[in-house]
C-alpha cells in the first residue's frame, strides 16, 4: 500500500493505529510517501520526527513498513507528484 504522509492531516498516532489495523488484514507491504511541498497548495510535508514516529508506531503493528526517501522535491515530482506554475505562483 502506499500512503502519502501529509502535515497535521493523516500524520497522527491514531491515524497510524487505523492504517495498521487495515495492514494486518491483508498481505501488504505500507510504503510511506513523505509529501513534497508544492507552492500554491495548503498541505505541508511533515517533520523528519514526525516522519519517523509514525513509521515506528506502525511497525511492528503492520506487516511491512518502509519510509520512501524523498526525490525529485526541488521540481515538485516525486512520486506520483507532478507540480507546475501557474500564473498564481509564478
Amino acid at each position: 500500500m502506499e500512503y502519502v504522509l501529509l502535515g497535521g492531516v493523516n500524520d497522527s498516532m491514531d491515524d497510524a493505529d487505523r492504517l495498521a489495523a487495515f495492514a494486518r488484514e491483508l498481505p501488504s507491504k505500507v510504503n510511506i510517501i513523505p509529501y513534497n511541498p508544492v507552492p500554491g497548495l495548503d498541505w505541508k510535508r511533515p517533520s523528519q520526527a514526525a516522519i519517523d514516529a509514525f513509521a515506528d508506531r506502525l511497525y511492528p503493528r503492520a506487516p511491512a513498513v518502509t519510509v520512501r526517501q524523498t526525490q525529485g522535491g526541488d521540481i515538485w515530482a516525486a512520486c506520483g507528484q507532478l507540480g507546475g506554475l501557474t500564473p498564481e505562483t509564478e
